[in-house]
């Protein structure tokens, strides 16, 4: 009998001690767990990522990408745009996120354009990258007067009485003389500062958007800029061509060339 119970109390410890094991596996599994965001579904380059293509998994903490999204931090993903395709049960980090849409998208004909600085009127400095901003155009017989104005008065002058000949241009960089992005820095003192004066700046553009802005430049026109407001990435961002002012800026063209061939003829 003594025998009998001592085989049963062996076989009871060794399962207990494998219950232990697993025991303390599943609960150390769990304390190296942390919760992250991955996508529910395949997210395709440039889709506006939603709450139903997102859920929250646990993984392996030394698994966890670097940047990636908490559950808490959710919020931040929605409303950004796939900067890649993202494959079903990937991570989001930030790195896989365009939030303004500022990727230029190939299959739409966009890139980035640089726009020389013999082209701007004026910029305001509080131009920051991922704004929209309208562009108007300043005649040659409107610079000096314009000019004279103080900023305010300018702005005023120009969104009143016109259209902006382009609209919701995105903004994809504003940069200094140095070359580096303009941003604006709180201090010390809690007063907010920028790393430089704004010399140039980029857009994402098209062959549509590129040729507006080269036919009313090569006229003499230079461009007044206004920005219409800092985005959260939630607005809608078709950009409007103002057909009108395209065909008078043709226009003038036409009658420019007619005049000069008159001209010619005359001479000759």
């Amino acid at each position: 009998m003594k025998k009998f119970f001592t085989i049963i109390l062996s076989i009871i410890i060794i399962i207990a001690g494998f219950a232990i094991v697993i025991g303390f596996d599943t609960v150390k599994g769990k304390i190296n767990q942390t919760e992250v965001v991955v996508a529910n579904t395949q997210i395709s380059f440039k889709d506006e990522i939603k709450e139903e293509h997102l859920v929250v998994e646990s993984v392996p903490t030394d698994q966890v990408l670097e940047q990636s999204f908490t559950p808490e931090e959710a919020e931040q993903i929605i409303g950004s745009y796939a900067a890649i395709d993202i494959p079903k049960g990937q991570q989001i980090h930030i790195t896989l996120l365009d939030s303004f849409d500022l990727i230029p998208n190939k299959a739409d004909g966009e890139f980035i354009a640089a726009i020389p600085e013999e082209w701007l009127f004026t910029v305001p400095q509080s131009l920051r990258k991922s704004y929209l901003a309208d562009f108007y155009i300043i005649p040659t017989d409107e610079k000096k007067m314009v000019e004279s104005m103080s900023s305010g008065e300018q702005e005023q002058f120009i969104t009143n009485d016109r259209i902006p000949i382009l609209q919701n241009i995105r903004i994809s960089s504003v940069k200094n003389s140095s070359n580096s992005e303009v941003e604006t820095v709180v201090t010390e003192e809690n007063t907010e500062s920028t790393t430089g004066t704004i010399s140039n700046m980029e857009i994402i553009a098209n062959d549509d958007i590129l040729n507006v802005l080269r036919a009313a430049t090569g006229q003499g026109y230079q461009l007044y800029v206004v920005y219409t407001l800092e985005r959260d990435g939630n607005e809608d961002r078709e950009v409007i061509i103002n057909a009108d002012k395209v065909e008078e800026i043709e226009s003038n063209k036409d009658n420019e060339e007619s005049k000069e061939n008159e001209d010619e003829s005359e001479d000759e």
